[in-house]
């Protein structure tokens, strides 16, 4: 509290007469006194009240309520002469009575419970059964004391220990007691005020900016200067209870130095007002507000209330956050940055409220307990708040807007994002900003895509980086301006990016300059970039340096880039360039997701001189993600400083049947209501044709002998697979940001999620229904009432379509041989209308598209509202879009849903695993966990690691997990299984509380001595060889325990993606020919281990392989996809982790563990099934597909990037897994679009839209081919060698895999020497027959000839001497007419020359 704060608590001065009476009399010594603290009592707090009681002389022993027992809390009521109960919450106060109650009743030690702040300021008392508010001491002595204890202050602390040195049978009347200093129950605080403020009006006389000194009179600082914009900064009481504001005050004046005005407040934490009463003066029109931009630094209880209340105020919201556990010096070291027990609450309920950019400012003293400032991190916020105040302040057509691409997937020609058409979404953008105010230009799609690409270039061919600022498509940043920038960085920073991209003298994008006004000649960074006005649109720098050295050392330097390599001076020069030589107002990142939330730096709660602040430095940062990503969003929110606004996933359709498949569905439907006899027999011949036609025979896998031989059982397996295809969610080409999908998309979308219910309230069969061609769905009867419930729900209400069609097949006299199962069913009109109702809620929010509001709400600096995601048919409650994104909370992780599914699921899945397995047990299983995939289903996949171990969670009332217990024997009725947990970086750093339970998990069943206890023995041969290598007792117990394993703490990523296509530089070119390197690159990327004691230590030596041993131990591994959007092979994630973990155990033990990827879509019925099967059901139902892609077609541009996506991704399973893909699905993607099977102009579109990735899809390809992965027939070999080669040449593609592309040229030369061998060989026979051959230079040429393949045929001896005599007069005609043509061309005096 300041000094002037304290003068005016002195006038409440401890002594009266009643206390100096007390004092007067001859005191005996002190009682013990027991304070009983929780863990939202600040440590400053609590180090002040240790030193009050010392200076006092009272003897205070404190306990935690939450480390220490209650036997601990028994032993040190013994002697003592009153307890403290210090619960400054309502939620803490009932937990400390739920652990400590029962024993606090049987003691007979007097205690006061100190409640909550408001409940004493308003004079109530709290209770929390089964404890009393009081027991033992007056109720108006005990309210007195509370009073002292909560409004706290030296003054009050002072008071409380004086009474506290009186035993409690002893304190005499309350009355006599003086009165506390009272804080206001809620109030304002300025540095440079004398006191607290309780009025609002005071807002109206801030101290302006700048003025170190002022009286407070209106007259002299009036509000009304609008040019100055305020900030108000919300904060716990306890900062003034507490004395702690000198990092307020820092804040404060780091504010007021950027010419802003500031105040604090604080106020009931329940008051679900607070926040707008608190920035809001009275005014005659009603309140006024005040703030433009707030800061939050108090906990937020209540984020469902508090973001209602915040959209209300429409300001933006900052967070920031203190270092708890560390001070200033430990937290600069640390590369978890914000403890792992402070996520779930400064990250997640701010988050929910809709607060953003959440920054941590303070840290933790060590021996006062206060949080002192840390300077660096409070000017970024400060410096934050002021760029939101000129972003607010600048007029729309003064703004200054960069807008970055990525080079996504990697090529010259391409830039994307996850699901969206990103030259769409920038016309639509660019447009919006223009009908808004903005000075830009409005290029179409079509017109931007190329000017991109240009800029694009630049990276890849570093031979035309020079001349893009001739162009318009660049501009130039001097190697000065950088210099000065990057000098001033601290020395740190400095050596941390030379020591590995060099000086900034020697970066790859500098290039010599013209000289300047100085007549200096200079070098200077290019920076590509299209300028559209006051808006450019430029790709994000590469991560990489694609011009840095040969196309082989960039390969090798790229696989083996080190995950913690700082951002290039490429990089940093870029974003330096927006900053200050283009000086946007903000930057927009365009789609999801690019590379800087992704650079090195803490985990949570980063540094300012980690590199993605460093490089975006006070940018407000708006970033359109897709809904569905929620685990990459975070990332996006926490580690680059960005406001999300949500685009939509691409609409929905029910997948129905590829062509074909629909008439071989009815074709089993008629075998199953034939007869056994010749005709079921020639059904069943012809039905195994289809089948593997189509391939189902192997997507099953079965072969056509095994269906021969038992048919029905092949038909049992067949048609639920077929049923799971054809009900499949069908991604119908991408999203374009703020574009509202037609009411065809919608319609597909609605359909498919009320499709469960839907089906059952129409009396249809789930089985059957949708087991369509996919052009037929819309004739489907769900369809057909769906399309009247959605103009008329009554009419939809009363209409059974049943009756109907089989009026209409009477008619007609055709009937189906499809069965509905479900034709009894009586419908009810009350569930056909709430469901009609649904249908129209949900079309009504899929139109309700608010993307464009919110991005423009974001440049204006204003509040976007915040929204969970999910894609739309698991979640429509994600509904409608543009909404700043937030996750689920890591506390919560199982919840007590998700474990009953998990459990039941993993019953299942082990059924199928044994009945597979000849009825063993997985030894030990791996699960692969992503954040993404846990934000939507919810810890189903953590919940079946658990189940595994043979523990359980135990959760509280708030169902927040609070521990575990193992599952005894005889209940577990299983073996007890081993684990492997591997997470991804996200999980690392946004469930770090739940990789704790993990490991505690394993801790806690490795010692039980059980007959069949996995966990134990694998443990123990893991102790043996740690042993064997050096380990103490001691390092092998705890080592040989670990079980979570993630990237290095601040990095990311396995490195397989960029590994997997660079197979030109494998030692070995043939199958498996990269497993050693690739394999060693995973388990190096992926093999630290988190755990008690373990996580962020270095591993030391004889624990580098920690990983290796335990993924050697590994039988079975699995994956969740929880998305109708994202697949397994909609990106590289799938085969990065869990393909990664298949390579790497095939590489260590020489077999492949079982691959299992579990579909959570509907968690009423979890199917798990192998990665084979996954992949074969996708390549089914989407890339296989004439509906998918026909959509993507539509995309034009930016469709093309999804089939190379394809091949990419597919080739990236081949080689990490390579029993999940056959050489059909290769052959299938040859057919579909090289060959056009579907005759849909498929080649034409990926040649003339893009047909530099065109060669990338086919370059995948064909290293399947070179790699003997896939062994093509020479014609499909054939065209795909001369597809490539036309396209290498067309495009000048740089971005190339060298061995594919000698391999095609070698491949064409055989090819041409073999045809040529082939039309010797054809003509030889001819010439031989000839008695006088012409001379070769008259040779007349043979024309339409056309070489057929032919059946083969058995000759008989005579047919042969037959055929021979007649090719031999055949051949003597031929011979004859030759030679008499060339006496003929002789005569005329013609040469064939001359022809």
């Amino acid at each position: 509290m300041k000094p002037c704060l304290a003068v005016a608590v002195g006038c409440w001065l401890i002594l009266t007469v009643g206390m100096g009476s007390v004092q007067a009399q001859p005191a005996p010594a002190a009682p013990r006194v027991v304070l009983l603290s929780t863990y939202v009592v600040s440590p400053a707090r609590a180090a002040k009240l240790r030193l009050a009681a010392q200076q006092a002389g009272v003897p205070l022993q404190t306990l935690s309520a939450e480390e220490d027992t209650p036997e601990a809390l028994q032993q040190a009521l013994q002697s003592a002469g009153l307890l403290v109960i210090d619960a400054p919450h309502s939620s803490v106060a009932q937990a400390v009575a739920a652990r400590f109650g029962e024993m606090l009743n049987k003691s007979g030690t007097p205690y006061v419970l100190v409640g909550e702040f408001s409940a004493v300021a308003k004079n109530q008392t709290l209770a929390a059964a089964p404890l009393q508010a009081e027991r033992g001491v007056g109720a108006a002595w005990a309210q007195r004391l509370r009073e002292y204890w909560r409004f706290g202050g030296a003054q009050n602390m002072r008071l409380a220990m004086e009474v506290l040195k009186v035993p409690a049978n002893g304190q005499g009347s309350a009355a006599t007691l003086p009165p506390a200093v009272e804080l206001p129950l809620q109030g304002f605080y300025h540095s440079r005020w004398a006191r607290l403020e309780s009025d609002a009006n005071m807002l109206k006389m801030l101290p302006a900016p700048g003025v170190p000194d002022q009286n407070r009179a209106p007259a002299l600082v009036p509000h009304a200067q609008a040019a100055i914009k305020t900030v108000a900064i919300a904060v716990n009481n306890a900062v003034f209870t507490s004395d702690d504001t000198p990092w307020l005050d820092a804040l404060i004046t780091a504010l007021e130095q950027r010419g802003l005005r500031a105040y604090a407040f604080y106020g009931p934490r329940q008051q679900k007002d607070l926040f707008f009463q608190m920035t809001h003066v009275p005014a005659a029109g009603g309140p006024q507000r005040v703030a433009d931009v707030i800061i939050n630094s108090a906990l937020v209880f209540n984020p469902t209330e508090r973001k209602a209340e915040l959209e209300r105020i429409g300001v933006p919201v900052l967070q920031t956050m203190p270092a708890l556990a560390m001070d200033a010096a430990q937290w600069a070291q640390s590369k978890d940055g914000l403890a792992l027990s402070d996520v779930s609450y400064y990250y997640t309920p701010s988050e929910l409220s809709g607060m953003v950019d959440a920054m941590l400012i303070t840290a933790r003293d060590a021996k006062t307990g206060a949080l002192n400032p840390i300077a660096a991190q409070i000017n970024a916020v400060a410096d934050k708040a002021a760029a939101l105040a000129r972003l607010q302040q600048t007029p729309a057509a003064q703004r200054r807007v960069a807008m970055m691409v990525y080079n996504y997937p990697q090529g010259e020609g391409n830039f994307g994002a996850s699901f969206l058409n990103v030259p769409k979404s920038l016309q639509n953008m660019l447009g919006a900003m223009k009908a808004a105010g903005y000075q830009t230009h409005t290029p179409d799609a079509d017109q931007i895509t190329p000017q991109v690409q240009a800029t694009l270039g630049g990276f890849y061919k570093p031979e035309t980086l020079s001349s893009l600022p001739a162009q318009g498509l660049a501009d130039v940043l001097s190697l000065s301006r950088y210099l000065s920038w990057f000098r001033a960085l601290p020395p740190g920073t400095q050596s941390r990016i030379e020591a590995y991209w060099g000086p900034p003298e020697k970066a790859l994008m500098l290039r010599p300059q013209a000289a300047g006004a100085s007549g200096q000649a200079e070098a200077g960074f290019i920076i590509p970039r299209v300028l559209l006005g006051n808006v450019v649109v430029m790709p994000q720098p590469l991560r990489h340096e694609v011009t840095a050295g040969t196309p082989a050392e960039v390969r090798k330097k790229r696989i083996g880039h080190r995950s913690q390599v700082p951002l290039s001076h490429n990089y940093l020069a870029t974003y330096l360039w927006i900053r200050e030589q283009f000086a946007a107002n903000a930057v927009v990142h365009v789609g999801t997701h690019g590379t800087l939330e992704w650079a090195p730096g803490k985990e949570r709660g980063l540094s300012s001189q980690d590199d993605p602040i460093l490089a975006l430095g006070d940018l407000p940062n708006i970033y359109p993600y897709i809904m569905d990503n929620l685990g990459e969003a975070l990332t996006a929110k926490r580690r680059g400083r960005a406001v999300l606004v949500s685009h939509s996933t691409p609409m929905f359709s029910p997948a129905g049947f590829r062509p074909g498949l629909h008439e071989m569905h009815d074709l089993m439907h008629d075998w199953e209501t034939v007869a056994p006899g010749p005709v079921k027999k020639e059904l069943e011949k012809r039905l195994v044709a289809q089948f593997v036609e189509h391939q189902l025979h192997r997507d099953v896998g079965w072969s056509a002998q095994k269906i021969s031989a038992d048919f029905a059982g092949f038909m049992e397996l067949l048609h639920p697979y077929l049923d799971d295809i054809a009900q499949a969610a069908q991604p119908q080409g991408l999203a374009a940001f703020g574009e509202v999908p037609d009411a065809q998309r919608r319609f597909g979308t609605v359909m498919q999620t009320l499709r469960k219910p839907l089906i059952d309230a129409l009396g249809e069969d789930i089985d059957e229904v949708f087991l369509l061609d996919a052009k037929k769905i819309i004739l489907s009867r769900p369809a057909r009432w769906l399309q009247v419930a959605l103009k008329d729900p009554q009419a939809a209400s009363m209409l059974d379509l049943r009756a109907q069609d089989t009026a209409d097949a009477a008619k007609t006299g055709i009937h189906s041989s499809v069965p509905n199962r479900a034709e009894a069913k009586k419908l009810d009109p009350k569930v056909l209308l709430a469901l009609a109702q649904r249908a129209q809620q949900l079309d009504k929010a899929l139109a309700g598209n608010e993307e464009i509001s919110g991005f423009l709400a974001a440049l204006d600096g204003q509040h976007i509202k915040a929204s969970y995601g999910g894609d739309p048919v698991r979640n429509p409650d994600s509904l409608p879009t543009g909404r700043n994104l937030y996750g689920f909370d890591p506390s919560r992780v199982p919840t007590r849903q998700a474990w009953d599914t998990g459990v039941a699921a993993f019953d299942v899945w082990m059924t199928q695993h044994r009945a597979a397995n000849k009825g063993q047990w997985p030894d030990k299983i791996a699960f692969t966990l992503w954040a993404g995939e846990t934000m939507r289903h919810q810890g189903v996949m953590e919940s079946q690691a658990l189940y595994a171990l043979g523990v359980k969670p135990r959760w509280d009332e708030a169902g927040r997990v609070t521990g575990l217990d193992t599952v005894a024997p005889g209940e577990l009725k299983r073996p007890r299984l081993d684990v492997l947990i591997n997470v991804t970086g996200s999980y690392r750093d946004q469930f770090p509380v739940v990789m704790r339970w993990m490991d505690e998990a394993v801790r806690q069943v490795a010692p039980l001595n059980e007959a069949d206890n996995r966990v134990a023995r694998n443990t123990q041969k893991l102790a043996k060889e740690f042993a064997a290598q050096g380990a103490s007792a001691l390092e092998a117990k705890r080592w040989s325990t670990a079980r979570v394993f993630s990237n290095e703490q601040g990095s990311y990523s396995t490195g397989l993606s960029e590994a997997a296509q660079a197979t030109d530089v494998w030692k070995i070119a043939n199958k498996g020919g990269g497993d050693a390197e690739m394999s060693q690159l995973y388990m190096d990327r992926m093999g630290h281990v988190y755990g008690e004691g373990l996580t962020g230590v270095a591993r030391p030596k004889g624990f580098e392989k920690a990983y290796a041993r335990n993924l050697a131990q590994v039988d079975a591994a699995l994956l969740s996809r929880t998305s109708h959007t994202y697949g397994v092979l909609s990106s590289d994630d799938p085969f990065q982790y869990l393909g990664g973990i298949a390579q790497a155990v095939r590489q260590l033990t020489g077999k492949d563990p079982a691959l299992y990827v579990q579909n959570l879509r509907d968690t009423s019925e979890v199917i798990t099934e192998s990665a084979s099967s996954a992949i074969a059901k996708e390549m089914q139902t989407r890339y296989l597909h004439p509906q998918w892609i026909s959509a993507q077609k539509a995309e034009g541009y930016s469709g093309t990037l999804q089939v190379l996506k394809t091949a990419q991704f597919l080739w990236g399973w081949q080689v990490t897994a390579p029993q999940a893909v056959r050489q059909d699905h290769w052959q299938s993607l040859h057919n579909v679009y090289v060959r056009d099977q579907y005759k849909l102009g498929t080649r034409e579109w990926l040649e003339g839209d893009n047909r530099a990735a065109f060669a990338q899809t086919l370059e995948r390809m064909l290293d399947a081919v070179r790699l003997n992965y896939w062994q093509p027939d020479a014609a499909t070999k054939r065209e795909l060698v001369q597809a490539y080669q036309e396209a290498l040449k067309a495009t000048g593609l740089r971005e190339t895999n060298r061995a594919v592309q000698r391999f095609a040229a070698e491949a064409q030369v055989s090819s041409a020497n073999s045809s040529s061998a082939q039309v010797s060989a054809a003509r030889e026979p001819v010439n031989q027959a000839k008695p006088n051959p012409p001379d070769e230079t008259t040779r007349a040429p043979v024309r339409g000839l056309k070489l057929e393949p032919q059946s083969p045929e058995v000759k008989t001896p005579a047919s042969v001497v037959h055929s021979l005599a007649v090719l031999w007069g055949i051949a003597l005609l031929l011979a004859l007419g030759a030679w008499q043509q060339s006496r003929r061309w002789r005569r005329a005096g013609l040469t064939a020359s001359g022809v």
